[in-house]
């Protein structure tokens, strides 16, 4: 297994086999130190798993500590409920003032934080569904000084959701992956069907 760290990145970095914003592939079953995650975070560099050759899982972050047989399945999925606070917090949409979109809208990704919160409570175990309310029938239309920042926070959005799949799926949360796909390709599909000012 292959530990990569901060100064390996940023070593790639220097001799140009890895950019800014572009993928960064691994091939190998790999250890991403902290350090790594934060530095890819910051230089919007996107991790991506090609293991089909060696059939092997890839290994996400170091924690310093190893899973035990037995662990409560409560603590395994502490870093899920907190990923999915993250994608909650990011759906108030911070760097947009109160009149960038209409109010039906900021409802709209509020009820989107609710089912989110109801998720992390409750999970598939009560029944959720994934169905996340109707979007407003008035479409969303990006101002052309804000589309640049839009296209970030949005791409932000679709990077913690893959995040929060890749890891309800080396916890083995099947339920609750499904009901959690479902709901964000939906919530996907209509952040995508913006219009342009």
């Amino acid at each position: 297994m292959k530990l990569i760290t901060e100064d390996t990145v940023r070593h790639l970095l220097r001799t140009k086999e890895l950019r800014d914003g572009a993928p960064f592939e691994l091939t190998q079953p790999s250890l991403l130190t902290p350090s790594a995650q934060s530095f890819l975070r910051e230089h919007h560099i996107q991790v991506l798993y090609n293991l089909k050759k060696s059939g092997a899982a890839p290994v996400a972050h170091f924690s310093g500590q190893k899973k035990e047989p037995g662990v409560d399945q409560q603590l395994v999925s502490k870093q899920v409920l907190c990923e999915c606070e993250h994608l909650s917090n990011l759906l108030y949409f911070p760097d947009f003032a109160e009149t960038a979109f209409p109010g039906e809208w900021w409802l709209y990704f509020e009820q989107q934080q609710q089912w989110l919160a109801h998720f992390q409570q409750q999970g598939a175990k009560s029944g959720l569904t994934h169905t996340l309310g109707q979007a407003p029938a008035t479409p969303l239309i990006i101002a052309p000084e804000m589309r640049r920042r839009w296209l970030f926070t949005t791409g932000e959005v679709h990077y913690q959701i893959e995040k929060i799949l890749y890891l309800m799926t080396t916890e083995s949360l099947s339920k609750e992956q499904s009901v959690f796909f479902q709901w964000s390709e939906e919530l996907l599909k209509v952040i995508r069907s913006t219009k342009n000012e």
